[in-house]
């Protein structure tokens, strides 16, 4: 993880209700906007010492690219959205906002989110952290 979670990686995986045709990926770059006959494609600026964990070499026909697992994309998009200031405001943005299946956040990797998202300086990765450890 996308604007309310249009995050192909996240639909792809099941962890959203809905695939759109459009996507938000991280970049070491800044924000760059794309448009073309296969969608909608944004790039995002992420820590560069955070971007090579949690990403997956994916090969369908000719093609290979790189995607994020859904541990990663979780931790991407949290990074770009508004910051909260409670756990409830991030248990709203997760399960109303981002629209994320409860059962597909239990079946995440807690070990993958603690590591991945420790490397953010963010608040809303502090709370999720905070979050992953009160439910353990």
């Amino acid at each position: 993880m996308r604007e309310a979670l249009d995050c192909t990686c996240c639909s792809t995986l099941k962890k959203v209700p809905e695939n759109r045709r459009f996507g938000d990926s991280p970049a070491l770059l800044s924000y760059k906007e794309y448009e073309n006959s296969f969608g909608r494609f944004t790039y995002r600026d992420v820590p560069p010492e955070v971007y090579p964990f949690g990403i997956r070499i994916q090969e369908e026909s000719d093609y290979v690219y790189q995607i994020a697992g859904p541990e990663k994309a979780l931790c991407d998009k949290l990074h770009t959205m508004p910051p909260v200031t409670s756990r409830r405001e991030l248990e709203r943005m997760l399960f109303e906002d981002l629209r994320i299946d409860r059962a597909a956040f239990a079946g995440l990797d807690k070990d993958d989110l603690l590591q991945i998202g420790g490397m953010y300086h963010c608040s809303n990765l502090k709370y999720l952290m905070k979050y992953l450890r009160r439910a353990a």
